[in-house]
């Protein structure tokens, strides 16, 4: 199976993407700040975590059927797998203890989902295509009524997830309630899953393939625009499909738009780059090597600042959080991260086995 360059340019301009709506989201505010720029920086950023972990349904299978062709036995296979999942959650419940306070560590950001979808993924890889599209469809379904049943917006203030150490409000915010709950984001890596089936291991894509991918995103982009565009037109109790298009939770009608625009981008990344002599850089190919650092590191890099600057004045922990610059300066401070970060990541590729990647991957060979 050829190296899929598609994959490498979204994957590095996911992480970017994410760095850059982290730097002004966090670090600025809205209202006394360039909203166009604010705003502009929000919409992008939405991209980003649906663009991961579609990635990492795709990259799953990519990596399975390149394990079955090397005739890799099947339990080291398994080990593997499940030992890296577990690995990525116990990652992100350790980052949010670190980077965000211990309290924080059951608000369940992306890593977590990612290491439960990776182990997920793997449970089902032997089902029919068309069943895995089916379980996304009844994800889609009964995301919207269980967040209303379970009480989602209680759980809510000035976006950001609140909630009771109790184990019925833990496994609620990873199923339903949490920044990166299951249901939906599950079907990103589901969808992307089975995207990487209908690749074949050359890397190719059927000529009937070409035609249904873009006309399915632009079918989902379509729906979302109309879904969104009827929610206040729509009878009472539509709106847990006819809604706006909402981040934080994700409505059916964001899951639509942007699922629909990541097969686009794919579809056009694939045929001009993965059909035919892909070029290099060594930017994307670093910063998509090195995307799990890249994510770690650059919250370090901006929030703890903030939180030192905090206690050197003696004031609370979030006194600067989202009010510490303007949106420009958030912005530029971005664009100078990125470049400097960038000649890290060169240093550390020779280095790899440093990296967390590096460390993960060593880990689950273990």
């Amino acid at each position: 199976m050829r190296r899929l360059y598609s994959i490498d340019i979204m994957r590095a301009a996911a992480i970017i993407l994410m760095v850059q709506v982290h730097f002004v989201g966090n670090l600025s505010p809205r209202e006394a700040s360039s909203q166009i720029l604010y705003d502009l920086s929000i919409f992008l950023g939405g991209f980003a975590a649906p663009t991961f972990t579609f990635l990492v349904g795709l990259s799953l299978w990519l990596w399975l059927n390149k394990q079955q062709s090397n005739l890799t036995e099947q339990p080291d296979t398994r080990k593997f797998v499940i030992k890296r999942g577990l690995l990525i959650v116990l990652f992100g419940l350790i980052f949010a203890v670190i980077m965000w306070t211990p309290v924080e560590i059951f608000t369940w950001d992306i890593l977590p989902m990612i290491g439960i979808s990776t182990m997920i993924l793997y449970a089902v890889r032997n089902m029919p295509t068309k069943y895995l599209i089916t379980i996304s469809v009844l994800i889609l379904l009964i995301a919207p009524p269980l967040r209303e049943m379970t009480n989602y917006d209680s759980h809510w203030f000035y976006a950001e997830y609140i909630y009771d150490f109790t184990l019925r409000e833990i496994l609620l915010g990873v199923t339903l309630q949490g920044y990166f709950p299951l249901l939906p984001w599950l079907v990103f890596p589901i969808i992307g899953f089975c995207l990487g089936r209908a690749i074949t291991p050359t890397g190719q894509s059927s000529t009937n393939l070409d035609r249904r991918i873009p006309i399915l995103g632009i079918s989902l982009v379509f729906i979302s625009a109309v879904g969104a565009l009827s929610n206040q037109f729509s009878p009472i109790g539509s709106s847990w499909y006819l809604s706006p298009i909402s981040f934080y939770p994700a409505s059916t009608t964001y899951v639509f738009g942007i699922l629909g625009s990541i097969l686009l981008v794919f579809w056009l990344l694939h045929r001009r780059y993965d059909l035919g002599e892909a070029p290099t850089s060594q930017f994307i190919q670093l910063y998509s090597k090195f995307s799990l650092t890249t994510y770690v590191l650059h919250h370090a890099v901006h929030l703890w600042p903030i939180y030192l600057l905090a206690a050197w004045n003696d004031k609370d922990i979030w006194y600067y959080y989202q009010d510490a610059i303007s949106t420009p300066l958030a912005l530029t401070l971005t664009i100078v991260f990125i470049a400097l970060f960038y000649f890290f990541l060169k240093f550390l590729n020779s280095r790899a086995h440093l990296s967390l990647e590096g460390i993960l991957r060593k880990l689950s060979k273990a």
